[in-house]
Formats: structure tokens, C-alpha cells, sequence
């Protein structure tokens, strides 16, 4: 093998002709860590009863997006997180345990069996987003050409809500 030179093993596009001084450095905030400096610890706990306007706003959005990625990673239908899963506290509450105990799993310093443990508990709380899930919602279609209402499914979401009525062109709930 021949002897390559420095100059054809460079690029001018990709590497410096000259190694700039470390006091030349950018600070690029990669700074060491002291006591005193505000970092982000690990992921505590949310308590929804307690949080102002502002903090309150992020932790729906931050839970959202978990929410939205989790039943796209894992096809989870509806029956164990429903569209309207922020209605309901409970769906709240096991969601967000969920969020933070996957973080924490994740976690770069957490040993290797932490993601195995939060796959087991995963397991458990599907179960109990199935059995804090609301039934699945009325589906209804018009049929033409009489304009009348079928019920496809027995509406079941709100149990006070048994079943629809039409009276003089309106759609009217009666139980």
C-alpha cells in the first residue's frame, strides 16, 4: 500500500488546513456542570391538580405528543386509548405515569433492564386504559332518500345517552 500525503487525505470542505489553538475554541455550551447550574433532573412526577396556566399548557403539549407517538409506536387502537382520552381523568393520570416512567426508562444513566421494566408495566396499565376507556361513540347514518336515522352501533360513550330521536328535522337525544 502506498504512502498517502496529508494534503490528499484533506478537504477543503471538511477539514481545516490547521488546528485552531484550544483557547480559539468556540464555547458552545458544553461547559461542565456545576452545583449551582440550572439543568433539568430527571422527570418528576405531575401533579395536575397544582400547576399554573403556563406549566399546565406545556405538560398537555409535552403529554400530546407522547400520547400521539405511543399509539402510532405500538398500533394502539382505540379501545385502549381513545381519541378523547384528555377527557377523562383517569386516561390523564395512567398517560401521564406512563410519560414519565417511559422517560425515566430511557434515561441515559438508567441501567439496561429499566426499558424491560417499563415494557412489563406498560402491560399491566393497557389493561387499565381498556377498563377506564369509554365505550366506543354512537355511529349513526342518514338514510336516503327518507332522511331517517339508523343506528349502526348503540351509542354508548355517555351513558346517559341512549339512543336518538328525530323530531321536526332536528337530531334530539333521548334516553
Amino acid at each position: 500500500m502506498g504512502h498517502v500525503t496529508e494534503a490528499a487525505m484533506m478537504n477543503d470542505d471538511t477539514m481545516p488546513t490547521e488546528s485552531p489553538d484550544p483557547e480559539e475554541w468556540e464555547d458552545d455550551g458544553f461547559d461542565p456542570v456545576g452545583p449551582d447550574d440550572d439543568v433539568p433532573g430527571p422527570p418528576q412526577p405531575v401533579n395536575w391538580n397544582l400547576l399554573l396556566a403556563h406549566d399546565l399548557e406545556q405538560e398537555w403539549l409535552a403529554l400530546n405528543r407522547w400520547v400521539e407517538w405511543v399509539r402510532r409506536e405500538y398500533a394502539l387502537p382505540a379501545s385502549v386509548i381513545p381519541p378523547c382520552w384528555h377527557r377523562h381523568p383517569a386516561l390523564k393520570w395512567e398517560l401521564s405515569a406512563l410519560h414519565l416512567h417511559w422517560f425515566a426508562a430511557y434515561d441515559p444513566e438508567q441501567d439496561a433492564s429499566a426499558a424491560i421494566g417499563w415494557y412489563r408495566d406498560f402491560a399491566a396499565a393497557r389493561q387499565r386504559l381498556r377498563d377506564w376507556s369509554p365505550p366506543p361513540a354512537p355511529v349513526w347514518i342518514v338514510t336516503a332518500p327518507t332522511g331517517r336515522l339508523s343506528g349502526l352501533a348503540s351509542p354508548r360513550h355517555h351513558r346517559s345517552r341512549t339512543s336518538p330521536s328525530r323530531t321536526g328535522g332536528r337530531t334530539s337525544w333521548a334516553s
